[in-house]
């Protein structure tokens, strides 16, 4: 409880400060990352990354076209190393979309 309030003085102090040469002083939140599971709401432009390794090595790329035909869950991802790649759904995991 001490250790905060000496912090909120200090911050208080702060913002003062930055008052008397007019810059604004604040504690940004940070945004909650997206997390997406569900395959069916995925898009192109989402960057994804290959769970079913080739090779051993774990490749991250971003969603270049989605098959919706038959279903769907077919997706060809665009990796720095190869563009075109044809996955799985079940073979790729969301990561975030830009």
């Amino acid at each position: 409880d001490d250790a905060k309030a000496a912090a909120d003085a200090a911050l208080g102090d702060l913002i003062a400060a930055g008052k008397a040469i007019n810059l604004v002083i604040g504690i940004a939140t940070p945004e909650k990352e997206l997390v997406i599971t569900d395959w069916h709401k995925w898009q192109t432009g989402d960057e994804v990354r290959l769970t079913r390794k080739r090779g051993g090595a774990a490749f991250v790329g971003e969603i270049g076209w989605i098959d919706t035909s038959r279903g769907g869950g077919r997706f060809v991802v665009n990796f720095p190393s190869q563009s075109g790649y044809g996955v799985d759904h079940c073979d790729i995991e969301f990561i975030r979309r830009p």
